[in-house]
């Protein structure tokens, strides 16, 4: 796991937030945020720490290239499988393995 996070760290395509909460359970914030950031490119899996914020998970239920995870489902497959990796200050925290990014 700490080899995939420091790939993705290396290739620029990590991102840490603060928090998944804000977003109201509406596709169209989720599909603005996706835009802003290109996440279409190649998918994105979000891990938002213990539990992600429900409105969140609503937000992006239907955008089919962004994965939603609490830090319980991460795995090595789907770090690897999207292009980037959206990560939470709480999943930081959670993470077993001792990264340096």
């Amino acid at each position: 796991m700490a080899c995939a996070l420091s790939a993705k760290f290396a290739q620029g395509q990590l991102i840490i937030v603060d928090s998944l909460e804000g977003l109201e359970p509406k596709t169209k914030q989720a599909t603005a945020l996706s835009n802003k950031f290109n996440w279409e490119d190649g998918g994105a899996l979000i891990i938002g720490g213990q539990n992600v914020a429900p409105n969140f998970r609503k937000a992006t239920s239907n955008l089919h290239h962004l994965e939603v995870k609490s830090h319980s489902g991460l795995n090595v497959y789907s770090v690897l499988r999207r292009k980037h990796l959206v990560l939470s200050k709480e999943t930081l925290d959670l993470l077993d393995c001792h990264v340096t990014l």
